[in-house]
């Protein structure tokens, strides 16, 4: 494993809804789901451990209160505007925090730390983690297109084939 690139950190987005209970002292955000025993926030932040990041923010909105209860190390922002909230505006709360090598990530995707370890240890100045057609769940009004030519990003967006081009 390489190490950790100097001062690289983990910013982690869970400002979205997850489950919604009439009785609200029942509902959670996505981070706190379970899958396979564990909540998702543990299984990335066991990823992030074992890949040497141990630097994590957590912006969050709904139901952060509970999150913060839980993972008290971690550093928290809130998102007043989680409801309409975008992965710019969330990224605008903690523009302090972006002064390194930063992984971000949202809360709600499942992923092994040899998948960070090979981001950790790149020396790319920019990548992006791409789930591949078939292998998520991700509804149509969140999904994020990506153009690609082999390894190679040629566009990045949310509206059909048109994408645009870098």
């Amino acid at each position: 494993m390489s190490a950790p690139r100097r001062g690289m950190k983990a910013i982690l987005l869970g400002f979205e809804r997850g489950v919604r209970r009439i009785d609200a002292s029942k509902s959670y955000p996505t981070a706190l789901k379970e899958s396979s025993g564990r909540q998702v926030l543990d299984w990335i932040l066991s990823a992030l451990e074992e890949s040497g990041i141990r630097d994590v923010v957590y912006v969050g909105g709904y139901h952060i209160e509970k999150v913060m209860e839980r993972y008290p190390n971690l550093r928290f922002y809130y998102h007043a505007r989680w409801e309409r909230a975008t992965h710019h505006g969330a990224l605008n709360r903690v523009l302090s925090e972006l002064d390194g090598p930063c992984l971000i990530s949202d809360t709600d995707i499942l992923y092994r730390s040899a998948l960070v370890k090979r981001f950790v240890g790149s020396k790319a100045d920019v990548l992006l983690g791409v789930v591949e057609p078939g292998q998520g769940s991700i509804p149509p009004d969140k999904r994020v297109l990506v153009k690609l030519r082999g390894d190679r990003v040629l566009g990045v967006g949310s509206k059909g084939p048109d994408l645009p081009t870098y």
